[in-house]
């Protein structure tokens, strides 16, 4: 049985499915929690998770677990093709010891390695409607945010987020700030905001990007941390924040 359809739009209009690359093996690294799963043709074979601050070190735990699952229950010499992991923003310890034990899995075994960075899967698990600029916003350190508005992410304060100059009236908020960060941008008479329901990638979407990136149906990109920048913004460039 198929858990998901075999096509999907990626936030930039690629459309892909799933190809040669049978069987991954995923390691997502989220602001609370991690997860190891083993996808196969688009069906979550197995997934381990740990819901806590410190999760990234225990990837290596749940890794054996998902393996030892998958050949105990199919036990057909079933063997991942590629692996995928999450590639941030985000907490850098947890990004960085996710992506060592993904990149130590994926040597020891021969495999390659695709890196997926958030607003790539949240992207495909909620594509922005048509018109809209698509905003993606992650917690940061000392009450600042990760932003994507298109141009690749940098940090900024999350109290300067509403004097922000905006191309266009629409934004479409995704990621695990967008409530706070809407709040904000309300205030401001000229923009219509939509929050996007996601606030953190899955194993799946992750998949979906990670297949087709190995695929060459999106560019590829090195599996490596996103690092992101303290915005450096000219003066005269930011608007200030409405009186309420």
């Amino acid at each position: 049985m198929r858990g998901w359809p075999l096509r999907y739009r990626i936030g930039n209009g690629c459309v892909f499915g799933y190809g040669a690359i049978m069987n991954t093996l995923v390691f997502n690294s989220r602001s609370a929690g991690a997860d190891v799963a083993w996808v196969a043709d688009g069906t979550v074979l197995a997934c381990r998770s740990a819901e806590a601050q410190d999760a990234a070190s225990r990837l290596p735990v749940l890794a054996a677990e998902v393996v030892e699952e998958v050949e105990r229950t199919y036990p057909a010499g079933r063997q991942p093709d590629a692996v995928i992991a999450s590639i941030g923003p985000g907490s850098f310890t947890g990004i960085r010891a996710a992506l060592a034990v993904a990149q130590g899995y994926a040597l020891g075994a021969g495999l390659r390695l695709a890196g997926v960075a958030v607003d790539e899967a949240l992207a495909v698990m909620a594509p922005p409607e048509p018109g809209y600029t698509l905003w993606t916003v992650i917690p940061a350190r000392r009450d600042h945010v990760y932003l994507n508005d298109g141009s690749g992410f940098g940090v900024v304060p999350l109290d300067g987020i509403a004097g922000l100059p905006v191309p266009g009236s629409r934004i479409w908020l995704m990621g695990a700030a967008a409530e706070s960060c809407a709040g904000l941008l309300s205030r401001r008479t000229d923009l219509h905001l939509r929050v996007g329901a996601m606030r953190e990638p899955d194993v799946m979407a992750l998949d979906r990007v990670g297949r087709a990136r190995l695929s060459g149906e999106i560019a590829s990109r090195p599996a490596l941390p996103v690092y992101a920048e303290e915005a450096r913004i000219k003066a005269g460039t930011v608007r200030p924040a409405p009186r309420t």
